[in-house]
């Protein structure tokens, strides 16, 4: 079986549906700086599920931009930064930039009441709506690396379904039944503000999760997988990832929403209070680089297997 991470088709229901390889462009500079007309990083036909979604764009050392929004019926209710930084510059909290931030600001907000799919191609020129600031010129803003969190937000699926209701729909599945995923071992992130605090490997063999487990599990400073005063929250945190052991992967990744219907109360640590929003994200990254390695299914690199040919799907 073959699985190409890169996708190229859409499918409405309860699935996200996008792609990368021709169509995630980061900036036109070196090919003669002009977008071209039709192009937008989202096809129209695309369709996306109601809730929340997180991304971010990281440069060389640093995570410089982390975005979170909300969709309903395609169109952005509400967007806003949770990280917006360069080379140590933390633009949301330096008042030497208050106009900078204020910039960025109007250009994400640009996209809100307007529908994704049509409005997220106009931050390649930011200029033609964000203000001249205290002597900021909005022609000289960038807006490239919010793109680049967008999209990385879509295509992780729906972080939380809260803003929306809370209810994950009933037949909302994260990947379609009709992936095929290839044999291996994959690994993912996810990142939240200035700080990796998620990441998980785990090998696939027939759409099975053969093996699976964290590598980083951190929050705000603390490491969960070496602290020992945090055991309890390290070993529910466990549980989510072995309640994926041994299952198809198209169907258990939902059960990530809701983990307290499967994690045991620890030590006074309820497992109704465990959220596992960040693993699934993890999880859908990975899937989306690829397979990192193939040592743990024979170390035989598959003759047609190929990380970047388009297939006709994304998940979410």
């Amino acid at each position: 079986m073959t699985f190409f991470p890169i996708f190229t088709g859409f499918l409405s229901c309860h699935f996200l549906h996008f792609y990368f390889a021709t169509n995630r462009v980061y900036r036109f500079r070196e090919v003669g700086d002009e977008v071209p007309e039709d192009y937008s990083p989202i096809p129209e036909d695309a369709n996306f599920v109601d809730g929340t979604y997180r991304g971010v764009f990281a440069d060389r050392e640093e995570t410089q931009v982390n975005v979170q929004f909300t969709l309903e019926d395609n169109e952005v209710t509400d967007i806003g930064y949770r990280l917006l930084a360069y080379d140590g510059v933390d633009y949301l909290e330096d008042e030497d930039y208050e106009a900078v931030k204020e910039q960025h600001k109007q250009a994400i907000e640009h996209l809100k009441g307007n529908d994704i799919r049509e409005v997220l191609a106009d931050l390649y020129e930011p200029g033609e709506f964000v203000d001249d600031i205290d002597g900021f010129s909005g022609a000289t803003v960038y807006s490239n690396k919010d793109i680049s969190a967008i999209v990385d937000a879509l295509n992780r699926g729906v972080y939380r379904f809260r803003e929306v209701g809370d209810e994950v729909p009933e037949d909302y599945y994260s990947i379609p039944e009709d992936v095929s995923f290839e044999d291996g071992t994959y690994r993912g992130i996810f990142a939240d503000r200035e700080e990796t605090q998620v990441n998980v490997q785990f090998t696939l063999e027939d759409n099975e999760i053969t093996d699976i487990g964290h590598r980083l599990l951190a929050y705000d400073g603390i490491d969960y997988l070496e602290d020992e005063s945090v055991e309890a929250v390290k070993e529910q945190h466990k549980q989510v990832l072995d309640h994926l052991e041994g299952q198809d992967i198209r169907e258990v990744l939902p059960d990530l929403y809701e983990p307290g219907e499967f994690v045991d109360d620890i030590d006074g640590f309820s497992g109704a209070t465990v959220y596992s929003n960040k693993e699934k994200s993890a999880i859908l990254d990975a899937l989306n680089r690829g397979v990192y390695r193939f040592r743990e299914v024979g170390d035989e690199v598959p003759e047609d297997y190929t990380p970047l040919i388009n297939t006709k799907y994304l998940f979410h």
